[in-house]
């Protein structure tokens, strides 16, 4: 990569990095807020957001095939065929997101109850609540999610930075205003959630269609249908949705195994898992760089070049995943007082953070290689590297540590760190081997 090439990644990279770690922090604000709620209120919460994070899975079908098409026509110069990809992403987008809504909002008792069958009431009645106006915002999400994605596709990594972090503090005002100033409780996160992302969804809206540079969307042709382009969106899609939504059903698993355990246990889950979206900002960024740029070297039939940059971005963001670790690991003391106020919750989340720390030069691979895969059009191998991972490993390591052995929500966590170090391995053979580079998309 000569010096105009690492010029154009570091412009790429900084608006990614100061977003993701943006984002991070704000969220941390918006969960200490949430902890001032209830003692459960955190844990029901972040219960009704793996659900969302579950349909955002099964989103990926779309987010994923968009991103992968549109860095690889923009790779070719082929930017008419960019915006029609686009164009078509929206229209499928407008039709899973309303159907999602309505469903969610007829069934958001039941799916709650499914998802955590043994707690108790107070903590299911304000995940069920939280949950139903929280579904009102889903077509925002999708939307904003679809239009970000194919920004940072393009080379655009600055409107989605400001964008994102201008959504993150919509959410904290709002939250702040029906939490605290007006006590409306989980409802009033519930509304936070729901201003923040129709904010973000026409922010996003009004930056892609006014982008002439490498694509055109044409409001007029999101409505008419091209078989051709939704056959490649899906062919590339639905093996990364399905892999996807097997990862966050093994997180709703492991969180009803976690809810099994007690309220203590489940609080100590949620806070160290909030505590750990800091120390992970190095794997959001590796992902959407290897998304971006070896797609687009690929699409310009750089092989060498794609091969090359997986390996520079993960040399680089594991020694800064590790040391994010350490430094939430030292800080997690002063941190964890921001969500609770029982010492031996605040003691217990401790010891996950030390734990969490292996966690990292596994998930930074993954976040490293697989998108890289993908951008390759290798997302059935990914697909049959996390199948093995969550459901032949995690799972069942989760029960028989948690339950069987007694080690409650440590248990969970260390199965997962095992699960995800069979998921890294399997991938960087794969990405070794450089089959992964020459796959139809």
């Amino acid at each position: 990569m000569d010096n105009s090439g690492k010029r154009s990644v570091i412009r790429f990279m900084l608006p990614v990095a100061l977003e993701t770690l943006g984002s991070v922090l704000i969220g941390m604000v918006f969960s200490s807020l949430i902890g001032n709620i209830s003692k459960s209120a955190l844990a029901a919460i972040s219960t009704a957001n793996i659900v969302v994070n579950f349909y955002a899975s099964a989103f990926s079908l779309l987010s994923v095939g968009a991103a992968v098409l549109t860095a690889r026509m923009i790779g070719a110069r082929e930017n008419a065929e960019a915006s029609r990809t686009i164009e078509q992403s929206l229209l499928l987008t407008l039709i899973f997101s309303l159907t999602l809504t309505l469903l969610s909002l007829t069934l958001a008792h039941p799916i709650m109850k499914l998802v955590m069958p043994t707690v108790e009431a107070q903590l299911l009645g304000e995940a069920v609540t939280y949950f139903r106006v929280n579904s009102i915002s889903l077509p925002f999400l999708f939307l904003y999610t679809m239009l970000i994605t194919v920004l940072r596709a393009s080379g655009n990594s600055r409107a989605p930075f400001f964008i994102t972090i201008t959504q993150s503090l919509v959410q904290v005002i709002v939250a702040y205003l029906f939490i605290n100033l007006i006590p409306l409780d989980v409802i009033g996160a519930g509304l936070s959630m729901v201003v923040s992302r129709i904010v973000g969804a026409a922010l996003s809206l009004i930056v892609v269609l006014r982008t002439h540079s490498v694509f055109f969307v044409q409001p007029r042709n999101i409505l008419k249908p091209n078989k051709s382009i939704i056959k490649r969106l899906i062919r590339l899609g639905v093996p990364a949705s399905i892999e996807s939504c097997f990862v966050q059903f093994g997180y709703l698993l492991a969180n009803s195994l976690t809810m099994g355990l007690g309220t203590h246990q489940a609080a100590v889950y949620s806070i160290a898992n909030t505590l750990q979206t800091f120390a992970n900002t190095p794997q959001t960024i590796n992902s959407v760089l290897c998304t971006s740029f070896v797609g687009q070297y690929l699409g310009a039939k750089d092989t060498r070049s794609a091969k090359r940059f997986g390996y520079k971005v993960l040399a680089i963001g594991l020694p800064a995943c590790v040391g994010l670790y350490l430094v939430t690991c030292l800080l997690t003391p002063t941190l964890a007082a921001l969500y609770t106020s029982d010492a031996a919750i605040a003691s217990s989340v401790g010891t996950c953070m030390w734990i969490l720390i292996l966690y990292a030069p596994p998930a930074v691979s993954i976040n490293t290689v697989d998108p890289s895969l993908r951008a390759g059009g290798d997302v059935k191998f990914v697909l049959a590297e996390t199948l093995v991972g969550v459901w032949l490993v995690r799972l069942p390591l989760s029960w028989l540590l948690a339950y069987h052995f007694k080690q409650g929500v440590y248990g969970i966590y260390i199965a997962n760190i095992v699960s995800l170090y069979v998921r890294a391995g399997c991938g960087l053979f794969r990405y070794v081997s450089g089959k992964w580079m020459y796959k139809r998309v």
